[in-house]
């Protein structure tokens, strides 16, 4: 009997190690975009191209603006693009460098090149 339960036990504790190892991998690699519409929230799952351990990400080109946000429709530039504030900025550009990998020190370089990305997909 003693040995049966040990072939048990070490069976369980591969198993455990198998599943905590996925998980970890999944935690590392998979991220999960909220996406604001008026009266919902959104989730999608993407593939992060640099391991993380944050999982949740926000996009802010792609939230619908709420009735509350009056200054959204002032905030464009010559191009008529949204200009986001410097936390929704940041936001994005950490959302970029996962999901595509871009790395720019240069915040207008680094939005540009995200910006191709999405247009791209």
């Amino acid at each position: 009997m003693g040995r049966a339960f040990s072939t048990m036990k070490s069976k369980y504790i591969y198993h455990l190690r198998l599943g905590l190892g996925l998980a970890l991998l999944c935690w590392l690699f998979i991220g999960i975009l909220e996406v604001e519409a008026e009266n919902e929230i959104k989730h999608e799952l993407f593939i992060k191209k640099i391991p993380t351990l944050q999982i949740n990400f926000s996009n802010p080109y792609e939230s619908v603006p709420t009735s509350e946000e009056d200054s959204y429709s002032k905030r464009r530039d010559e191009h008529g693009d949204w200009l986001p504030n410097t936390k929704e900025l940041g936001d994005y550009l950490q959302y970029c460098k996962y999901k595509y990998g871009v790395t720019d020190d240069v915040q207008a370089l680094a939005r540009a090149k995200c910006k191709n990305y999405e247009l791209s997909q």
